[in-house]
């Protein structure tokens, strides 16, 4: 009875998980490879393309800083023309659901290398309509995982 009890705490305290329908994994995969490809490639603004409008606007709105919509494209341009960077996001040791809503959502272990210095992390992938987007993401950031979780209040976010 015991087991059974730890077993039920277990799964009920954890974030439930589901497989993303085969055609939706597909597509995350081709996008997130195209994604990959674009940092080596230096290009900035189609990156930023992948940058959730959406939860930048709520980040912008949050902080009360209306400045940093107009500088986010112009730095992370800057950034990518200005340094060598790589980027491997894990598909295989993704967690991905689709949210009740019926929008799939992913968050991937990635190692992005800056100019030889490697950074582990996690994305955010969410396909919002037709498209798929990607943000850093950290659970811990709390500023962030409002923003997120303002724009898709039944995401189950860590």
């Amino acid at each position: 009875m015991r087991k059974f009890t730890f077993f039920c705490l277990c799964i009920c305290s954890g974030l439930a998980w589901a497989e993303l329908p085969k055609p939706v994994e597909i597509e995350l995969t081709r996008e997130a490879e195209k994604y990959e490809k674009l940092y080596p490639q230096k290009r900035g603004k189609e990156i930023y393309g992948y940058v959730n409008q959406k939860v930048i606007e709520n980040l912008v709105e949050q902080t009360g800083m209306p400045e940093l919509l107009g500088s986010m494209e112009h730095l992370l341009v800057q950034l990518v023309q200005n340094r060598k960077i790589f980027l491997k996001m894990d598909l295989s040791n993704a967690q991905s659901d689709m949210s009740q809503s019926g929008v799939a959502y992913a968050i991937i272990p990635y190692v992005m290398n800056i100019d030889g210095s490697s950074v582990k992390g996690e994305m955010l992938a969410i396909k919002d309509g037709h498209k798929w987007t990607f943000s850093r993401f950290e659970a811990d950031n709390s500023i962030m995982k409002k923003a997120v979780q303002n724009v898709y209040p039944d995401l189950k976010l860590p």
